[in-house]
């Protein structure tokens, strides 16, 4: 009976929570595509990026996770990138380390208008960004979680598009409903 109670929580655990079992990350290479995909799809991008679409990398060289993720995601995720012509405008990223820099200040100063949140320090640059006086900044990162933009995950296996609409919408991005219509929107 003992061992049957413990199957019975572990099936109903893994029922409620499947997504999440079995996410895993998406490549950088192909997160470099999918933004650059995601931002073709913003109707609004032409009001937020005058010329060029700076793209912060946003990460901690004091936390080790976000270090780690630094490390093995930027070149890939940024020579994607630097590669694309998105709506005739060309791409530039941008490392920013929160350990060292302002944010406010580096977004402002860099005219960045979309940020890419690397692991682990998620919740310090969400909060760094709601102090912002003009809030339109699109956020991303390889992961869900409150008040990120637009996040992927692997989910059996596929690359999945999360959007979350209240926070893109305060962000000032519009997409496109061919977009919504193939991402999940939270």
């Amino acid at each position: 009976m003992k061992y049957f109670m413990r199957y019975i929580w572990i099936l109903l655990i893994g029922v409620l929570f499947r997504e999440r079992l079995w996410a895993a990350d998406v490549p950088p290479k192909f997160q470099g595509v999918l933004t650059a995909k995601v931002l073709k799809y913003d109707r609004n991008l032409e009001d937020r990026v005058k010329q060029t679409i700076v793209i912060g990398f946003v990460f901690s060289s004091k936390n080790e996770e976000s270090r780690s993720h630094e490390n093995n995601f930027f070149e890939p995720f940024s020579t994607i990138l630097e590669k694309q012509k998105i709506k005739n405008m060309e791409v530039e990223v941008k490392k920013i380390d929160l350990a060292s820099q302002d944010l406010a200040k580096v977004l402002e100063d860099k005219k960045i208008s979309n940020v890419y949140i690397s692991k682990g320090i998620e919740e310090q640059v969400l909060a760094s960004l709601e102090k912002l006086p003009n809030k339109r900044v699109l956020s991303f990162a390889g992961i869900r979680s409150m008040g990120i933009c637009v996040s992927y995950e692997l989910i059996q296996g596929k690359p999945k598009i999360f959007v979350n609409m209240d926070a893109s919408k305060k962000a000032g991005a519009e997409f496109d409903a061919r977009f919504l219509r193939a991402a999940e929107k939270i």
